[in-house]
């Protein structure tokens, strides 16, 4: 497995919604940090070229991150070789409404497939991909039921894993808070296409009361990346409810060893599989110093994975 960096660790930098120096920041309610030690302030023509810098500083061989960041095929084209001067290859994000049926699916596709030739111009061969409408179709939502949900996202995965064949790209479909491993192992298998996989994220799955190693083992053959994320769960609370916090690796209470350790049984090509980082810490926490402890905490402690 190679270390890579998912754009999520510096979200509050660059995603202008988030953004401390902003005053939507301010009426958010969130408590401003004592400290940073990198900008707090990127604007989003410059997060690429600032990832690519994180990276290059902290020896990772992969950056994540959405094909909108990279705005067209000409700057991706620009980005790609800055990238490869730090010896950084692309691995490109995009999202859609998986659930989307009629002319709203037509719409969707379109804007989707769009991004294809600009995640192709950054060098990208691997196309991450999330659901876009988690709030509305999900594991639990009822309307329609999950299996009819699953007969849908087939039958989209299937239109635009031809159009990534064509682009000689393989989406990887990611379990995001949204959908259990199993279901998505069963959309791949219905689409059965090479131009469709996985990423799986090892923190994901709690989301929807899927245990981590059980989501690796049912989706570990059909994953080309992974994002290594560990949570802390509070699995009781005087409200009666658990709670789910983000923690830098190895400080929460995932089962992360025993997850990689089947993940890494199960995939075709383990050391080359990009392992992205995604730790996001809250807006008032320091996200470098997030990166950097988690990343003392992966060499030292699961060195073992590592190519």
């Amino acid at each position: 497995m190679k270390l890579g960096l998912s754009q999520s660790c510096y979200r509050w930098v660059f995603y202008r919604r988030l953004r401390r120096d902003l005053p939507a920041y301010a009426q958010s309610g969130e408590r401003y940090p004592y400290f940073s030690s990198i900008p707090i302030a990127v604007e989003e023509k410059d997060a690429i070229p600032f990832l690519i810098e994180r990276c290059r500083e902290h020896e990772l061989s992969y950056l994540y991150a959405e094909t909108a960041l990279l705005a067209d095929p000409s700057n991706a084209g620009e980005m790609r070789r800055l990238a490869a001067n730090a010896g950084v290859t692309f691995i490109g994000g995009a999202n859609a409404d998986w659930v989307a049926t009629g002319a709203d699916w037509i719409r969707q596709r379109a804007h989707y497939i769009a991004q294809m030739p600009i995640a192709v111009a950054a060098g990208a061969t691997i196309l991450c991909t999330t659901h876009a409408n988690p709030a509305v179709h999900n594991h639990f939502s009822r309307n329609p039921p999950i299996d009819q949900q699953i007969d849908i996202m087939a039958a989209n995965f299937r239109e635009v894993a031809r159009a990534a064949e064509q682009h000689g790209l393989v989406i990887a479909f990611e379990n995001h808070q949204d959908y259990r491993c199993t279901e998505i192992a069963r959309i791949i298998e219905a689409v059965c296409s090479p131009a469709l996989r996985a990423n799986f994220d090892t923190a994901n799955s709690v989301a929807v009361i899927e245990d981590p190693v059980d989501a690796a083992a049912s989706i570990g053959t059909y994953s080309i990346m992974a994002h290594l994320k560990d949570f802390r769960i509070q699995a009781s609370t005087v409200l009666g409810e658990p709670r789910i916090l983000w923690a830098p690796i190895g400080r929460g209470d995932l089962p992360l060893r025993e997850a990689l350790t089947v993940l890494r049984h199960k995939v075709a090509d383990p050391n080359n599989l990009p392992l992205c980082l995604e730790v996001a810490p809250p807006p008032d926490n320091d996200p470098e110093v997030w990166v950097r402890d988690s990343l003392k905490h992966i060499r030292l402690e699961l060195s073992d994975f590592l190519t």
